[in-house]
């Protein structure tokens, strides 16, 4: 009787630590799998985001400096008007729809 509760013992000692560490990998994969997911759905949006916007707005700047267009109130439309379209035009490049 004395062997058979050794044995028992024994038997669940072993699965308890097998279960464990499956699970430990399972806990490990699903950390990887949210931490790409974050990545690919908020901060590389975000960071394509800022840098068309970066590169629209000194665009823009330089396309309608104060030699090109010395009325201040119409070189700040059409830059915003460049801006728009150019930064749409940007997202779309990197492969997001605004």
């Amino acid at each position: 009787m004395l062997k058979l509760l050794a044995i028992h013992l024994n038997c669940s000692g072993f699965v308890k630590p097998a279960l464990n560490t499956m699970n430990k990998k399972y806990i490990i994969l699903l950390a990887l799998l949210l931490i790409v997911v974050f990545y690919w759905f908020e901060l590389r949006p975000a960071q394509i985001r800022k840098g068309c916007l970066a590169e629209v707005r000194g665009a823009a700047v330089r396309s309608y400096s104060d030699e090109v267009e010395p009325d201040r109130n119409k070189r700040e439309i059409l830059q915003e008007r460049f801006i728009n379209e150019e930064y749409k035009s940007c997202l779309h490049e990197k492969g997001l729809a605004e």
